[in-house]
Formats: structure tokens, sequence, C-alpha cells
């Protein structure tokens, strides 16, 4: 491909050599060349056959190219706009990456294989769905699997996915051979295709997978994305149906999503597997502060943190550099927006589901789901108290042996 490339239309694959000026100048004068029923208009240019062989082929094998020129997001403000990376979906893609690469140079003997333990609205889910999209659009004779725990939510999903494919340029997009709605995108030309599952829909069978989690069962699946695994009904069939169906093969992505929701479940086991080193999946955790743009509010000029967020401070300038691979000091106004917030879901009697979203580490967000008896601010201020371990030991009790063979004393020695 590179080859006949370079012969072709004299691009390498190297740095663009447009400037990017006119590169969006291309884009806009082959958007306006095509009618979706009449076709082009004309016939293309020597330059503009060039700039669509170097972009495919460059969008092809570089993502974050592609990413940042073709990937179209509806945002916070309703508008439609190309994605730009936060810091916590940069932290997300350099851990990415290192998994990519290890995959491709065989030092993992599997694929992209992830867990990804997170904080709300940090951007996991359009980071994932994209890479599935270019994925299936760029890669022929593949399939990906979108799958939450309720319709709503993998229908959310599957949107973000039906938007990056109606917003490609024509020269880019592959075509569609069917669609059903909220279910199945179907690419003919490359055999390729999306299809979308629920967790709570398959407790009961569907009309083509029969029976209680059989999600995934006589398929493969080289790419897929779980959400919010934490509240599947049934997530035994991840193991049954789902692992099975992914290929140990370096082109494989299987990406599994949640917040925490107490320990001793489902989740919070594969969680500690993945952590420990056991099995196929990485495990990345995501904090709040990760992304310093979200959680954040102006502090008054007079405010001073309280105890809790100062501890929370220095427990997340502790424990960040191992997940974020940087150490974050947290400012002022980031230590306003928690202490506030957390202020807010004391006094609402939620305090257990703000310290399980916001931690400052991941064990936090297992321990603070946990229903008990005592109030959840004793208990996170007793963890943080807790003086690290200094050693274990083991104690064996000896049945005592009696020296002649009369009766054992009443009262016999503990």
């Amino acid at each position: 491909m590179r080859e006949a490339l370079r012969a072709s239309t004299g691009v390498t694959l190297g740095l663009d050599p447009r400037p990017e000026g006119r590169a969006e100048d291309l884009r806009t004068a082959l958007a306006a060349l095509w009618d979706p029923k009449k076709g082009l208009s004309r016939a293309l240019t020597p330059e503009e056959e060039a700039f669509i062989l170097y972009e495919l082929t460059r969008s092809k094998v570089d993502f974050r190219f592609w990413l940042e020129r073709y990937a179209y997001i509806k945002t916070k403000e309703q508008t439609l706009s190309r994605i730009r990376l936060f810091e916590s979906q940069e932290v997300m893609f350099g851990r990415m990456a290192t998994s990519e690469l290890d995959a491709v140079e065989g030092r993992s003997g599997d694929g992209v294989m992830l867990l990804i333990l997170k904080a709300r609205q940090l951007g996991a889910s359009t980071l994932v769905e994209a890479m599935l999209t270019h994925r299936v659009l760029f890669y022929a004779n593949t399939a990906a699997l979108v799958a939450a725990d309720v319709d709503e939510q993998s229908a959310y999903l599957f949107d973000m996915m039906e938007r990056f494919y109606e917003n490609l340029p024509w020269w880019m997009r592959p075509v569609k051979t069917f669609h059903v709605k909220n279910r199945e995108l179907f690419f003919g030309d490359i055999d390729s295709l999306i299809f979308v599952r629920a967790s709570r829909a398959m407790a009961g069978g569907s009309s083509d997978e029969r029976g209680r989690g059989q999600m995934g069962r006589g398929k493969t699946i080289p790419l897929s994305h779980l959400s919010e695994l934490a509240t599947w009904e049934n997530p035994d069939q991840i193991d049954d149906s789902i692992r099975p169906a992914i290929p140990r093969s370096p082109r494989s992505l299987s990406v599994l999503e949640s917040t925490a929701r107490g320990r001793g479940n489902w989740w919070h086991d594969t969680w500690l597997a993945a952590k420990a080193g056991v099995g196929r999946y990485r495990p990345i955790f995501i904090p709040w502060y990760a992304e310093a743009r979200t959680y954040r509010r102006p502090a008054p000029l007079d405010w001073t943190p309280g105890p809790a967020a100062l501890r929370h401070a220095d427990k997340a300038k502790e424990v960040s550099a191992r997940w974020c691979g940087r150490t974050i000091t947290l400012d002022t106004d980031q230590l306003y927006w928690w202490e506030t917030e957390r202020h807010d879901y004391l006094l609402r009697n939620r305090l257990s589901i703000f310290l399980s979203e916001y931690a400052a580490d991941d064990m936090e967000c297992f321990q603070n789901t946990s229903a008990s008896i005592f109030p959840t601010e004793w208990l996170h201020e007793a963890r943080l108290d807790a003086r690290p371990l200094a050693l274990t030991c083991d104690v064996h009790f000896k049945k005592p042996k009696w020296e002649r063979p009369s009766d054992p004393p009443s009262d016999p020695p503990s």
C-alpha cells in the first residue's frame, strides 16, 4: 500500500506535505462535489485524488490522526464538534497505546484487553466507541459488540458510533448495507458488523439468542465494549459466552468499564484479579481529578479547605502517579468543588455514593459503596486514619495434654 501510494501520487506517509489550512480547504471542496443522488459533479483533480489517498491511508494507520480530523461528537452544549481529548482521555489513550504496543510486539500474547474503573463524565465511552468504530471502518471482516446493562444505555453508545459514521466525508464511508435502529450496522463492501445488546434484555432470551446469558455464544468477537458492568444482573455470561469468543490475537480489542458498586460482586472480583496480574485484562483507574476542567468550582477568596478535603488531597497526591502517570496536586478550585459536593451528598444521606465515584484511589471506590450499620463518614475517616500494616504472624493453639489418666480438672487451662 505504501509503495503503491508513493508511486501513484508522490505522497509519503510521513508528515502531511500540506498545511492544515490547505487540507481543510480540500475537505470542504470535496464535500461540495458530492450529491447523494447524482454522485460527483465533476472529475477529481490529481491533487484531490492524492489528498484522498493520503488521508485514507494515514487514517488507517494513525488512529489519533483520524480521531482529531474526522470523528464528530455531540458536545454538552448540544453542538456537533470534532473530538479534542480531555486530560482524562489522554491518560486512557496513553495506557491503551502501551497495551497495544505490547500486543503487536508479542509481549502480552493477546490483544488490547482493558478494565476501566472510572469516575463519571470523563469521556471513557466516547474514546472507546471511537476506537471500535475506527477498527470496523478501516479493517475489513470484523465484528464489534457493544453492550450495557439496559437497552437505553446500549442505544446511547451505539448512537455515538452512528454519529461517527454519518459525519465522515463521502470518500471515507464504507457502504452501509443494512441498519437496524439501536441494534445493528453492517457494511457489506468490507464485511464488517457492529451489533448491540443489553444485559437485562438478555435475561429471558431473544429471537436470535435463546436462553439466559447467551450474549456472544457461537460468535467470534474481536472487538467489544461492555459498559456499566457493576449493574449487570447476569455478568456470568461474560465468562461463559463473551470471553471465549474473543480471539487471542494482537488485533483483538476488548474494554470492560464501570463505576464501582460495592465489594464481593463480579466487577469487584474481576478488578482484583486484574490488579493481581491474573487473567487477560489490564486495570486502568481514572479518578475524577484526572480531568481538571470538569470538576472545579471557583473558591471564595477567604475559603480554606477543611480536614476531609486536605486528607483527600494528600491521598490523591500519594497515589496519582500510579494511575495517571504523574503526581497531581489538587488546586484550590478543585478542592472547593470536592468539599462542597461532598457536603451536599452528606446532607442528603448519599455520602457513600459520592465517595465511591469521586475517590482518590480504586479501593476507596469499592469500599465506600458497601452497606453498613455505621455512618459512611465514620468509616471513611477510620480508613484514612488506619496505619499501614506492620507485620503478620500465625498463632497456633496446641491441645492440652493431661499428665495422668485421672479425670481432667473441672476448669481446664485455656
